[in-house]
């Protein structure tokens, strides 16, 4: 009964450290596409404040 009990608990740590490692790597991925999308619409923004100038320069 005491080994099963070990047994079942190993299983149950190997799983969570399964789970966490999981957790993790989607939680970095996250972060990655989140950081491109802020890069993309920092781009656009910067784009914008450069062309503004030169859209009224030229009477748009």
């Amino acid at each position: 009964m005491e080994e099963d009990l070990k047994e079942r608990t190993l299983d149950e740590l190997l799983e969570l450290l399964i789970l966490g490692l999981e957790y993790e790597k989607l939680e970095k991925e996250t972060k990655r596409q989140i950081g491109g999308v802020v890069n993309k619409y920092q781009s656009l923004y910067l784009t914008k404040l450069c062309l503004k100038p030169l859209a009224l320069a030229m009477g748009i």
